[in-house]
């Protein structure tokens, strides 16, 4: 599943919120998470993606920089991505940036 950083817009908040408050994770949650944890360096793009993969202990989420769109189709920055590692207890336990 994938999506965009600032689809969510202002419900970005919100969803946070009760993700935080549930006990399971699931792959939306997850990138919740991770979009904000990478809240500050996607705050420089126009916006980022993410895809999110279950490991055995943890979840480890890709966010992509998005440095423009041509033709309605994402322009990505090269070397411009950040890997979200989250704990199956939903903690950010690292973040490694491609750059």
């Amino acid at each position: 599943m994938k999506y965009s950083g600032r689809a969510l817009g202002f419900s970005l908040g919100l969803f946070c919120v009760v993700s935080l408050a549930s006990e399971s994770l699931t792959e939306q949650r997850v990138m919740a998470l991770a979009n904000l944890a990478l809240a500050d360096r996607c705050a420089r793009y126009v916006g980022c993606s993410y895809k999110a993969t279950k490991h055995e202990k943890e979840w480890i989420v890709i966010g992509s920089y998005i440095i423009a769109y041509e033709n309605h189709k994402p322009l990505y920055r090269p070397g411009g991505w950040s890997a979200v590692h989250i704990s199956l207890d939903g903690k950010v336990d690292k973040i490694v940036s491609g750059y």
